[in-house]
């Protein structure tokens, strides 16, 4: 029926363009407002928006409704009483459906840090990305309540190229290939690259939050960063947080929201928006809680779980979902929408009604399941889901168990870590793990230090450059998504290691290659020298990966006098000053930095220098990650690189050697010297031939200017 209604609505359209008397066409009304300057040209893949006046009755009962006067209202926000629908018809002739929305301007006054209304004489948005080169024709229909016969708008445009790569989306072919995210259009494959800049503030979102947080989306954007997580949260941009009917009330924030998203598409960053579980929780901050919660209140529910059970509060949550898809969803760079971790949504349920994890997940899933059908169906959005655990509930665990993760189209996983082995095992683990019962991408979603140790982002970057590197090659999207972009990575500049890395997984994007993820080390745990990552392509002909001293993690920076500082007092030597002028590093609990974090280097030295050149280092082993190549040899070449050249990326002279695999299927490969200077390298290795001897491979490569070993 739903799509006979959407049919029914075209044909209506085409009536109203030639010439049915009872409906009124406007295009007068009809004002171009992005991009600025170009008027009625957008930009393939980027935002163009429509402003629209209502007929002027309408727009006055609207405006009563903002304004509480007492006369004939039309809530703005309800599409029972106003709903305003766009239909896009592409040059190939394809039809998308776009919502209109009530909008208020603002601008922001910094000497109050408030965002000040504004006037604005198209008060009515459509917004869209085309993903088509050429002309576009619009029509829009106008319903109000109280009004016999629907307005009607007819609009074109004309749709320009762009560098603009348009969505992202999942592949389900039953191979490796599913690991990852892929642009829709080119089907080339997508590696994040990226970090959360979840929100500017705890309790409010003024001005300087917002443009702290744009900033912070600059910052990531100036390392080649193409990925990020934001919170549409209570204290922010979450339209029905004051008043599930009003909106009103959250404008100011929402506008400071579409200056965020801008900002994002701008520099062609994808993102996650996700909401907080501080929602359903007790007094979790001042503001964003149960009691706090606007339809506990507005409903007076006793239960929590009525906020997911009750049908007038569900529809009122699919209203708020209308207006968040129509202000922002039709950008290709919000990728995702989900809950953040889920068993603080779940246990609240848990511990108010008795009942088992497994009952408290279906009544979360059947809602989330409407939430997902409401969004495909009624809004022709084929939005993308990535819902997370903090601590996974043991049911979800269950190989094949049809639970939340299931109903989403990725696996997203928080794991924050301060020990030697959160890369290693912790977050690998996880990902492998969570591939296998899944079979969907996995999203390191939540990753950095302990909340217990960020005055450690005081002293050195070494676990934010470490953790980047090694959960890219983990098998994940890309890399872990550090969640203290604002508790000191940013404010100390970390956030550099990204550059040589993003330049360095470039060739990983051919969608004609498929990896699969591989790790080794020399030894386990506190007495681990070398570990590795990699990522293996099937066919076998390229390899690419990260090796890593792993004397070098936080706890044996012994010679750096801040880190000292925090083994001895757990207090930071000077005043440490964060994010929103937030200090850290003083009165923490002491002695927690201390023994329990030590490994075999720890007393040692700390950080142990491999500096004995090609004759004298030791090896790293690719050990049955690779095809036998039978009665003949496979020779590969090995190259390194700096992970701490910037976007040059090094090559580390003298080390580039070629090794050949043979019936054990093993390369053993010489480390270059990992000491001060370069802790850790890439390294890129390639299939050059077969041949049962060295000759025979030699000859044709006598160019190449690498060892033979």
């Amino acid at each position: 029926m739903k799509i006979l209604s959407f049919l029914v609505l075209l044909l209506f359209f085409q009536l109203s363009v030639y010439g049915n008397e009872e409906i009124l066409i406007k295009k007068s009304d009809i004002s171009w407002m992005k991009p600025v300057g170009d008027s009625y040209v957008a930009k393939l893949n980027q935002t163009m928006e429509l402003g629209l006046n209502l007929d002027k009755e309408i727009a006055q009962q609207i405006e009563n409704y903002i304004t509480g006067a007492r006369a004939k209202q039309l809530n703005p926000y309800n599409p029972e009483e106003v709903d305003v629908i766009a239909i896009f018809n592409s040059p190939s002739g394809k039809a998308k459906k776009g919502i209109g929305f009530y909008y208020q301007e603002f601008k922001e006054d910094l000497a109050t840090d408030a965002f000040l209304l504004k006037k604005t004489d198209e008060p009515w948005r459509v917004r869209f990305a085309p993903n088509e080169v050429g002309t576009w024709t619009v029509q829009i229909e106008v319903k109000a309540k109280g009004f016999d016969n629907p307005f009607m708008y007819s609009v074109k445009f004309k749709c320009e190229t762009s560098e603009h790569k348009g969505r992202l989306v999942t592949h389900k072919t039953g191979t490796e290939e599913d690991r990852y995210l892929y642009y829709e259009a080119s089907k080339e494959r997508f590696i994040a690259v990226g970090m959360n800049i979840s929100s500017g503030g705890f309790f409010t979102y003024k001005p300087s939050q917002n443009k702290r947080q744009m900033g912070g989306v600059e910052k990531l954007a100036a390392v080649n960063g193409n990925f990020v997580r934001f919170e549409i949260g209570a204290q922010g941009s979450l339209p029905d947080w004051n008043d599930v009917h009003n909106y009103t009330s959250k404008q100011d924030e929402m506008f400071g929201f579409d200056r965020l998203l801008a900002t994002a598409e701008k520099n062609q960053i994808y993102a996650i928006l996700f909401r907080h579980h501080v929602e359903i929780m007790g007094a979790a901050w001042d503001l964003p809680n149960w009691q706090n919660n606007p339809y506990r209140k507005q409903f007076q529910f006793e239960k929590i779980s009525d906020y997911f059970t009750n049908p007038e509060a569900i529809k009122l949550q699919h209203m708020n979902l209308r207006y968040m898809y129509a202000r922002w969803g039709y950008s290709p760079y919000w990728s995702f929408y989900g809950y953040s971790e889920l068993e603080k949504f779940i246990d609240p349920i848990i511990e108010q009604e008795g009942i088992s994890d497994e009952a408290a997940i279906q009544i979360f899933k059947k809602w989330l399941e409407g939430q997902i059908d409401y969004i495909r169906t009624n809004l022709d959005n084929q939005a993308m889901f990535a819902n997370s655990y903090g601590t996974m509930k043991k049911t979800e665990r269950k190989k094949g168990y049809d639970g939340i993760l299931k109903a989403s189209d990725v696996t997203a996983v928080h794991v924050y870590s301060s020990i030697k082995d959160g890369n290693f095992v912790n977050r690998a683990n996880y990902v492998d793990d969570f591939w296998k019962s899944y079979k969907q991408p996995v999203i390191l979603e939540e990753i950095g230090l302990n909340d217990d140790k960020l005055a450690l982002y005081c002293c050195t970057g070494i676990d934010f450059h470490n953790q980047s590197w090694a959960t890219t090659f983990t098998g994940s999207i890309g890399t872990g998504l550090d969640w203290w972009w604002d508790r000191g990575v940013m404010d100390f500049g970390y956030e550099s290691s990204l550059a040589p890395l993003q330049k360095f997984i470039q060739p990983l994007s051919n969608k004609s290659l498929k990896f699969s993820p591989y790790r080794w080390a020399d030894a386990s745990g506190k007495s681990r020298l070398l570990e590795t990552y990699a990522l293996i392509s099937d066919d076998q002909q390229e390899i690419y990966g990260w090796l890593h001293n792993a004397s070098y993690y936080w706890r044996n920076d012994v010679n750096n006098p801040c880190v000292q500082s925090l083994l001895d007092s757990s207090n930071v030597i000077e005043k440490c000053i964060v994010g929103d002028n937030t200090e850290i590093g003083r009165n923490e609990p002491p002695g927690d930095y201390a023994q329990r974090h030590s490994d075999k280097y720890s007393s040692r030295g700390g950080f142990q220098q491999i500096s004995g050149g090609m004759e004298n280092n030791p090896s790293f082993i690719l050990q049955d990650a690779l095809k036998s190549g039978g009665k003949n040899r496979i020779w590969y070449k090995v190259e390194f690189f700096s992970t701490r050249s910037g976007e040059n990326l090094k090559s580390i002279e003298g080390f580039d050697q070629v090794v050949r695999a043979g019936f054990g299927k093993k390369l053993k490969i010489v480390v270059p010297n990992l000491n001060d200077s370069n802790p850790d390298v890439a390294y890129k290795i390639t299939m050059i031939g077969f041949g049962k001897k060295e000759t025979e491979i030699r000859k044709p490569n006598k160019e190449m200017g690498v060892r033979w070993l």
